[in-house]
């Protein structure tokens, strides 16, 4: 993979995916040298993944997400900025707490959390419209005043997940594959939507929000790992906190109204997204979900259930049906009950 170094930074250039060549500037050592910065795996909405070396763990490799900055993303309001570099920072730490969580509930097919500290980050130095940010700046939130200091930035430590994506492996996944990928999912999911009380009494639990084949890499055993729990959303005692974030083509109709504080959400969208998988891989001539989104699939659906493969099982076609209903109520009403479902498939197929 292509890089430049400059002193304490390098200049590392994405070879995969749909930003490729897109050239990213990261500090060459993190946290006073203890991460040695590698190279680049991927590039999302929100973060950035590298591979960096431990030099405190025999040299061992690790995966560190960073924020993701470019100049385009901020206009000539400083002030907006600084406010989006302060949310990003907010949701690198509430995805922190989601992995944490997931050890407590021994789910071990999401990444372990090896480490989270702050550093510098090199995009943060650059010039953009509005001018550079200072060593330090002052916001207003929510009434009061919050410092954003320019080398606070957070990085989280996973452990390295070994595998390929869903989205890699698509063409070459069978009916039977797939639908026993999807029923792995749902044991994921299953985990992640039940309550769990805590020490103070509050019952939580989490709906994942941007469930797609990139987030989910299969290891060479076969397993399924859930990766990227950026847009994740916290539920406590019912009620929903943040609004997360979500992926064009795969999310719910009642995700794209989020807007709205009282809009209900809960672990149905994810079975949603789930069915929108599937639908990629089972349809004709596997249509990307995300190609068909458009501003009017509020009104409209986007994935038309008669673009599903003739020659599927009909227990098959019925799962992504249900699953694809734009009316919550419509679908499974639990993880585990399209489990099932998927199941019965499977003994069919």
């Amino acid at each position: 993979m292509g890089d430049e170094a400059t002193g304490r930074v390098r200049e590392l250039v994405l070879e995969r995916g749909t930003e490729r060549g897109r050239r990213v500037r990261v500090a060459a050592s993190l946290k006073g040298g203890r991460y040695e910065v590698l190279d680049i795996l991927a590039d999302g909405g929100m973060g950035v993944l590298f591979r960096a070396r431990d030099h405190r763990v025999g040299g061992n490799i690790a995966l560190i997400k960073g924020v993701k900055y470019d100049a385009s993303m901020f206009g000539f309001d400083r002030e907006a900025a600084l406010y989006h570099i302060y949310a990003m920072r907010q949701r690198f730490k509430r995805e922190k707490n989601v992995l944490l969580e997931m050890g407590q509930r021994g789910l071990n097919a999401t990444p372990a959390l090896i480490d989270f500290f702050y550093d510098v980050n090199p995009a943060l130095e650059e010039a953009f419209p509005f001018g550079r940010l200072r060593a330090q700046e002052v916001i207003s939130v929510g009434g009061a005043p919050v410092v954003v200091a320019r080398d606070r930035e957070p990085y989280i430590v996973m452990e390295r997940i070994v595998g390929r994506s869903v989205r890699e492996l698509l063409p070459s996944l069978s009916e039977a594959r797939l639908l026993e990928l999807a029923r792995a999912v749902c044991r994921i999911l299953e985990r992640l939507h039940r309550e769990r009380e805590r020490e103070d009494g509050t019952r939580l639990s989490f709906v994942y929000m941007d469930l797609k084949p990139d987030n989910l890499l299969v290891d060479r055993q076969g397993g399924v790992t859930l990766v990227d729990f950026g847009a994740v959303i916290p539920v406590v005692d019912g009620a929903r906190r943040g609004r997360g974030a979500y992926t064009p083509g795969f999310a719910a109709p009642e995700v794209r109204r989020l807007s709205h504080p009282a809009a209900p959400i809960d672990g149905r969208a994810d079975l949603y997204s789930l069915g929108a998988v599937l639908y990629q891989g089972l349809s004709v001539g596997q249509l990307d979900p995300m190609t068909r989104a458009s501003p009017l699939e509020n009104e409209f659906p986007v994935l038309e259930v008669g673009l599903l493969r003739s020659d599927l099982h009909p227990l098959t076609r019925r799962v992504i049906i249900q699953a694809l209903a734009r009316d919550p109520e419509e679908r499974f009403a639990s993880a585990r009950q399209m489990g099932e479902a998927i199941e019965a498939a499977l003994r069919e197929v």
